[in-house]
Parts: structure tokens; C-alpha cells; sequence
């Protein structure tokens, strides 16, 4: 069987089972890098002649190329999918990817902004004269409170939002999962406005860039750009970075359940690393009870108050 024909069912598979287009161009790019690495290494490209050491190999030949470590576990994660249809559809006697070892990755925590930080964004969008001010500060509650990607945000439409039941729904989502998920009432009112200031809707989208369509991308990013600049904020401001803020502030008030189910996770596991980030912060409050040190004097005079030593007379019998 040869691979590059075999990867191209393997893609149909995927692609059929409700994988995502960005997942698809993903295990593409992927095909096209393992392929790359066969032909460097003179190694066969039919697939009866991979083993476990051709795995291994190409391992290593992917930290020579400079490859994060997180990269090479998504392209050999890749290669593990391959082989999983290839078992699933007795292509192959035995999976040998279950044995190929993934380097360790040391687990980050992700970055957010503070609560200060976020009181000066919210502040500058809300008292900006810039004309689509209104647009702004719906797109930052839908970040802010839900946490919904920049690809949610683009791919929102008015219809897909519910005022009278306070909610919306994100339509084939990360997996194809399509979520229904409340609005409290400052992301309703904000949507409520902005769309109002938009009659007629004309354009199905919610959110539309200065020449009246469909909002992309990079509109995104220079809107929070030029806001974060105003708001004195020393770190690059992205959608994907109000959603680990919107996730963190939900990991503090409710279970990790929930909060999986706002993001849209697909696993539990995904979800949990909010939980250490809240315990960060929870370990910087505990730190700031200062506590007297061994050097400070702290006599009655200094604390303001005086001790009244009392004697008691010993017992009878000790006097």
C-alpha cells in the first residue's frame, strides 16, 4: 500500500466522521512532512515497510529540524489517527504507533490578563468615540464572558442568538459539537445594542468589519491591538487570550464541568489546566497575608495596646 494513496482514504475517513476543515488541512501538512522525511532518508513509502524504528527515527529527525516539542506530538498524534483507521479497517496485522514514545512536554500555564488589566480594557472600549464602539464592546463579552474562539466569534450569526431565552448557539463548532450557551445580561444587552444600531440587518453575521462584511481575522486582532494600546496593557491581547481569561475567572466560580461545556472542550483533561492556574492565583493571594517576620519588633507599645500582667498567688502549701 502506498502511504500518500492510503492518507488520502484516511483523509475522506476523517472528513466524513465530521473532522473539521482545519483539522483536515492539518493532517495534510502533517503527511506532507513525514513524507518529506522518507525521501531524505531513502526509506520506502509503502507501508508494510514502516516499523517502530522508522517512527523513532523520524522523531528525531524532527527535533533536528528545529520542531517544537508540542509540534512533534501533534504530527506524530497524526500518524497515531493514520494508523488507528488503518487498524480500525484491518489494513495492517498490529498498530506498531501504540508503542512510539511521544517526547515529554512541560505542561505552561496559560496566559491571561489580570483583573486590572481587564477593568482598563473594558474601560477603554466603553468610553472609546471610535465609531464602531458598540461592535467592540459585544466582541469583547462574547470573549470576555464565554470565551467563544475567534473562529465563533467570525462564523456568529444575529440568527443564532436567542434575546428572549438569554442565549446563543455556536452551529459546528471545534468538532463539529454545536453548543447552546447563556448570555447574562451585559453580553445580551451589548449584542442587543450593537445590532439595533445596524437596522436593517441586511448581513447574516453578527459581527461585520468596516466595509460591512463578515468580520475575519486580522480585524480581529487590530481591534484589540489598538484597544490594548490605549489601555497601557504590556501583552499582545489576542481572542485565544481573553478566552484563557474567560476561562479562568469560570474555573473560580464553578466546577471544570461547566466550563468545559462553555469552551466546548472535547475532553475533561483539556480543561483542567485552568484549575492550576486558579490555584496559582489563589497560592499569590495567600502570599500577599504578609506575615510579622523574626526581625520586626513587635512589643505592646507598637501594636498599640498594653498587656496587664496579673500574678495569681501560687497554691497552698508552695508558698
Amino acid at each position: 500500500m502506498e502511504f500518500m494513496e492510503t492518507y488520502e482514504m484516511f483523509l475522506e475517513y476523517a472528513l466524513a466522521k465530521g473532522r473539521s476543515d482545519h483539522t483536515i488541512i492539518s493532517y495534510r501538512q502533517d503527511a506532507r512532512t513525514f513524507l518529506r522525511f522518507l525521501t531524505e532518508k531513502g526509506i520506502g513509502t509503502k507501508i508494510e515497510d514502516f516499523e517502530l524504528r522508522t517512527f523513532r527515527i523520524y522523531t528525531v529527525w524532527l527535533r533536528a529540524q528545529k520542531y517544537s516539542l508540542g509540534s512533534i506530538n501533534h504530527k506524530l498524534d497524526s500518524m497515531a489517527s493514520f494508523y488507528n483507521f488503518l487498524e480500525n479497517e484491518d489494513m495492517i496485522p498490529k498498530n506498531i504507533m501504540k508503542r512510539v514514545e511521544r517526547p515529554k512536554v512541560p505542561k505552561k500555564l496559560p496566559r491571561f490578563l489580570k483583573e486590572d488589566e481587564t477593568d482598563r480594557l473594558k474601560y477603554v472600549i466603553e468610553h472609546s468615540k471610535y465609531k464602531h464602539r458598540l461592535r467592540d464592546i459585544a466582541l469583547f463579552n462574547c470573549s470576555f464572558f464565554l470565551g467563544l474562539r475567534r473562529s465563533e466569534l467570525i462564523s456568529l450569526n444575529w440568527k443564532d442568538l436567542d434575546f428572549k431565552a438569554s442565549t446563543l448557539i455556536i452551529l459546528q463548532g471545534k468538532g463539529k459539537k454545536d453548543r447552546i450557551l447563556p448570555m447574562n445580561s451585559e453580553l445580551r444587552e451589548s449584542l442587543w445594542n450593537y445590532l439595533q444600531s445596524r437596522l436593517p440587518l441586511t448581513n447574516p453575521a453578527v459581527f461585520l468589519n468596516h466595509y460591512h462584511n463578515r468580520i475575519e481575522r486580522h480585524s480581529i486582532s487590530r481591534i484589540l491591538n489598538r484597544y490594548t494600546n490605549q489601555a497601557g496593557i504590556d501583552k499582545r491581547v489576542t481572542s485565544h487570550l481573553l478566552r484563557h481569561t474567560a476561562a479562568t475567572n469560570l474555573a473560580e466560580k464553578t466546577d471544570l464541568i461547566t466550563v468545559k461545556e462553555i469552551l466546548g472542550h472535547d475532553s475533561l483533561e483539556t480543561t483542567q489546566i485552568y484549575s492550576h492556574t486558579s490555584l496559582q492565583r489563589m497560592a499569590e493571594a495567600v502570599e500577599k497575608l504578609k506575615q510579622p517576620s523574626k526581625t520586626e519588633s513587635t512589643n505592646s507599645s507598637q501594636i498599640g495596646f498594653r498587656i496587664k500582667v496579673i500574678r495569681h498567688p501560687l497554691p497552698f502549701g508552695k508558698r
